[in-house]
């Protein structure tokens, strides 16, 4: 028999009911016995009737989200450092954890925060947060194109704009360039593809726009001198050392320099052309002398058939002079390159040793087409110097004939109709550059020739 001795219970058929009012509830348990046992010793047990403690949920307003994104971790603490579930009230998501993943719809959803609470915690009062899932709105971009540049350009901005209005980004895919200041194109001096790619991320408002790409060609113009791939900054006490050297329009004397950077003199090699070179050296030993002309303009002199001549002066001996033929290859490409020479004791020279024992200079070459006319058609005509720098004059045979120059790029510089057999030309105003004389008489006869300033 089950009775309550004192407390705020009160008990039914065996059901203990609490009164819901804080204290010790006593109860005790009998049983008298009957004809085969005696009475049972009685049992007394107690526990205490006590308040639990509240608590609440904390969870923070969710923004609305749009449409594309595909899940929110949902961050809900209880005060009570109880774990906190979700549950779902309405809206086109489902709940798996804290992870609310959304269905890709349009519309409101309402997820709710739960804790039902222990032993010593109440359950808290829920929480219920809704948001929107919303449309963004789409953008563009528009950039503008870049037309191919020559590896001697300057900078160039990019001017990109969304529709949006928001910061357009830039990304340099590939190609021969860097990007500065977020959106200036630098080119690094070689040729080759440079594609560029503009973004915008989008923000709360507008989705992200579809990139867009554009590419330009980084072109090496006849009138640039490749970009050195091995350039040297160098000085040098040593001997042997290069104190003359004539080759075409190149007369050069010098001292030990270490390096000389001489494309400023420059001469005109015609494919299939053979021209002398002959060099002059310093020398107390024997003298080991190399020269390559970078015949594809691609900056290196290491390619097959750029070594143009190695040739020794033996210790002791009276001639310091080497003498070659060049024979410039028919597929040489046409344009301003570099003729690397060096000189220096105990062994042939690599064109971009970091050390030398001896001397290195480089001198400007422009390779040009042979043009072919038949000899009857040819006009005697002499144009000095070349390289020119002030001015020019023009020698030539046969009376009524026009004059024209123009240059690389096609623009007509000078031109003018004489009876005369000269022509003197006042060149202190064009600019550096390769340039094309050409001579026309009424019967059509031409001929023509190229300069470099």
């Amino acid at each position: 028999v089950l009775e309550i001795l004192s407390g705020p219970a009160i008990l039914n058929n065996n059901i203990l009911t609490l009164t819901g009012i804080e204290g010790m509830v006593t109860l005790r348990a009998t049983q008298s016995g009957n004809n085969f046992y005696n009475a049972a010793s009685e049992v007394i047990q107690e526990f205490n009737v006590y308040e639990k403690e509240t608590q609440t949920i904390d969870f923070s307003e969710i923004p609305d989200q749009f449409v594309g994104t595909t899940e929110v971790i949902l961050q809900a603490s209880a005060s009570s450092g109880l774990p906190v579930s979700y549950q779902i009230i309405g809206g086109p998501a489902t709940v798996s954890g804290n992870t609310l993943m959304l269905d890709g719809m349009v519309g409101i959803v309402s997820v709710e925060a739960i804790q039902n609470g222990d032993l010593q915690f109440g359950a808290a009062p829920s929480v219920i947060r809704s948001f929107m899932v919303i449309e963004q709105t789409t953008q563009s971009i528009e950039l503008s194109p870049i037309p191919d540049q020559p590896t001697t350009g300057p900078p160039i901005m990019l001017v990109g704009t969304a529709s949006s209005g928001l910061p357009v980004q830039y990304e340099i895919l590939s190609g021969p360039a860097t990007l500065d200041n977020g959106n200036e194109v630098v080119l690094n001096g070689v040729e080759g593809l440079v594609t560029i790619q503009a973004s915008q991320p989008g923000d709360i408002s507008y989705a992200a726009a579809p990139p867009v790409n554009i590419s330009f060609e980084v072109i090496l113009l006849d009138t640039d001198f490749p970009l050195d791939v091995c350039p040297l900054d160098m000085n040098s006490l040593y001997t042997p050392y290069i104190v003359g050297l004539n080759f075409g329009s190149i007369i050069s004397t010098s001292e030990n320099e270490g390096y000389a950077n001489n494309l400023q003199q420059t001469t005109i090699l015609r494919r299939e052309s053979i021209t002398p070179l002959t060099v002059a050296i310093e020398h107390s030993e024997n003298a080991y002398l190399s020269v390559w002309i970078d015949y594809n303009r691609n900056g290196s002199f290491e390619d097959e058939g750029e070594i143009v001549y190695e040739g020794i002066v033996e210790e002791g001996s009276a001639n310091s002079e080497l003498e070659t033929m060049v024979n410039v290859p028919t597929d040489a490409r046409i344009g301003a390159t570099r003729m690397r020479v060096i000189v220096q004791k105990d062994n042939f020279a690599n064109p971009c040793s970091e050390e030398y024992f001896g001397e290195v200079e480089d001198y400007g070459i422009y390779l040009e087409v042979v043009t072919d006319i038949p000899e009857e058609e040819k006009i005697p005509l002499t144009i000095y110097p070349n390289p020119f720098s002030k001015k020019i004059t023009i020698n030539w045979e046969l009376s009524g004939y026009e004059i024209s120059v123009n240059n690389i790029i096609g623009q007509r510089i000078y031109t003018s109709a004489t009876s005369n057999f000269s022509a003197i030309i006042d060149t202190h105003l064009w600019n550096n550059g390769i340039y094309i004389v050409k001579l026309r008489n009424k019967q059509g006869k031409t001929t023509s020739q190229i300069l470099l300033k």
